[in-house]
C-alpha cells in the first residue's frame, strides 16, 4: 500500500507539531512495509530521507495542482492521501471531487471551534493616545468584530460539511471533538467517516537520570491570538508573591516575545527567563511543572511529552479535549478558563507538596505510555486496511 501525506509546508519534524506528529506515523508506516511520500506546497530546509514533491503553483485550487497530483497517484500507484491540512482550505484540494481513485483521509490538528469560544480575547487592538490613527483603526476593527466572529463560524461551519461529503475519513484529536466538529456541521455521521485518534508521542520512552529542579516551564510559539502567555505571565506574579525559590522558564519564540518582556518589565514579574527556541528534551528532563494559558488548542504535544518526562502539566480547560488529556489531580490540573486566582493557588501548592508532586509525576509517566508510537500506528493500521 502506498501513502501520499501532504502538508502545506515540507513535513520537517523540527518545524512544528503537525509535521512532528506526521513525520512520526509516516516513518512508523514505512517500517512496516508501506510506501511514503511526502507532498507540499513550500519547501522547508533540512534533510529527508522520504520522497518530497511540490505543488507545481503555491497558492490555490489550481488546475495545474491537480494534475500534478494525478499524475503523482499514476506514478506511485497511491492507494490513499492523508491530507494533513484539514484546517485549511488544502481540503477543496484534496478531495474525493477531484480524486476518485483513491481514499481520502482529512487529518483536523486542531480544536474545531478554533478561536470562536474566546473569539475577542484573541485579538490584540490595544488604544494608544500617542498613536491615535491607530487607535481609531483599532476601534474600527472592534466594531467590526463581532460580524467576524459570526462569519468565523459561518465559515467553518462550510468547510466541515464540504470536508465530511468529500473525505473517506475524517481524523479528530479526541472523541469530543468529535461531538464539536458535528455540533457545528450541524449533522449526524451516518456515514461514520468521523474518527477519534491520539496524536503519538514524539520522544521514545526513556527514563530520565537527570535531577528535577524547582523549574516550570512554558514550551511552544510565543503569539497572541493563540498561547496568550501574557495570562501565565499574571498566574506567575501571583506565585512569586509566595514562592521564590523557583523559576519560570519560557521556551520557544514568535512575534509576541518582544511584548511579553516588556510585559514582565512593567509589572515587575520577577525570576522569569526567555530561552528562546530550543531543542525542549533538556527542559522536560530538569522541570517539575508545565504550564499552558492558550484559549484554544488541539491536542498539545508540549502535554504529551511533558508528561513522559514526568512533568505535572497545568492549564486552563479551554478546549473540550483539555480533560481528556489531563485528569484532574491525577495528571495535573486543569483549571476554569482565566481563573489566575485559582491557577496560581493550585501551582503553589503543587510546589510546597513534594509528596503531591512525585506522586503525580509517576502517574504522568504511567498514563503517557497510552501515546506509544506503536500503539498508535496499530490504529492508523487498522483504518487504512478497512477505509
Amino acid at each position: 500500500m502506498n501513502i501520499l501525506f501532504y502538508f502545506e509546508n515540507q513535513i520537517n519534524p523540527m518545524y512544528g507539531g503537525t509535521e512532528r506528529v506526521a513525520d512520526n506515523l509516516a516513518h512508523a508506516l514505512r517500517t512496516r512495509g508501506y510506501g511514503i511520500y511526502y507532498l507540499s506546497r513550500r519547501k522547508v530546509g533540512g534533510e529527508y530521507d522520504i520522497p518530497c514533491y511540490f505543488l507545481p503553483d503555491e497558492v490555490g485550487n489550481t488546475g495545474r495542482n491537480i494534475a500534478y497530483i494525478n499524475d503523482l497517484i499514476n506514478q506511485h500507484q497511491i492507494d490513499i492521501i492523508i491530507n494533513e491540512g484539514g484546517n485549511t482550505d488544502d481540503i477543496y484540494l484534496f478531495s474525493k471531487e477531484h480524486f476518485t481513485k483513491v481514499k481520502i483521509i482529512t487529518h483536523l490538528h486542531f480544536n474545531p471551534y478554533l478561536q470562536y469560544k474566546y473569539f475577542y480575547r484573541s485579538l490584540h487592538l490595544p488604544f494608544k493616545l500617542f498613536k491615535p490613527v491607530e487607535g481609531m483603526v483599532n476601534l474600527l476593527k472592534w466594531v467590526k468584530a463581532p460580524l467576524n466572529r459570526y462569519n468565523l463560524l459561518k465559515y467553518t461551519r462550510q468547510r466541515y460539511c464540504y470536508m465530511y461529503e468529500h473525505s473517506d475519513r475524517v481524523i479528530l484529536l479526541a472523541p469530543s471533538y468529535v461531538s464539536d466538529y458535528l455540533e457545528i456541521a450541524g449533522i449526524e455521521d451516518k456515514r461514520h467517516v468521523c474518527k477519534a485518534m491520539l496524536n503519538p508521542n514524539t520522544y521514545k520512552q526513556t527514563e530520565d537520570s537527570q535531577i528535577k529542579e524547582n523549574v516550570v516551564i512554558f514550551v511552544g510559539r510565543l503569539n497572541f491570538e493563540q498561547k496568550r502567555v501574557d495570562y501565565l505571565l499574571d498566574v506567575w506574579k501571583l506565585v512569586t508573591q509566595q514562592i521564590k525559590n523557583w523559576r519560570l522558564e519560557i521556551v520557544g519564540d514568535g512575534p509576541d516575545k518582544e511584548r511579553l518582556q516588556e510585559y514582565c518589565k512593567k509589572h515587575q514579574i520577577l525570576n522569569v527567563s526567555f530561552e528562546g527556541f530550543k531543542d525542549s528534551s533538556s527542559y522536560y528532563a530538569k522541570a517539575k511543572i508545565l504550564t499552558l494559558s492558550s484559549i484554544q488548542e488541539g491536542s498539545p504535544m508540549v502535554i504529551i511529552e511533558a508528561m513522559q518526562h514526568g512533568v505535572v502539566p497545568m492549564l486552563y480547560g479551554t478546549f473540550s479535549a483539555s480533560k481528556f488529556l489531563v485528569q484532574e489531580g491525577e495528571t495535573g490540573y486543569v483549571i476554569p478558563p482565566f481563573d489566575k486566582q485559582l491557577y496560581a493557588y493550585k501551582m503553589v501548592t503543587l510546589m510546597n507538596n513534594d509528596t503531591q508532586w512525585e506522586g503525580m509525576s509517576e502517574t504522568c509517566k504511567a498514563n503517557s505510555k497510552q501515546y506509544n508510537i506503536d500503539l498508535i500506528t496499530d490504529e492508523w493500521e487498522e483504518l487504512l486496511k478497512t477505509i
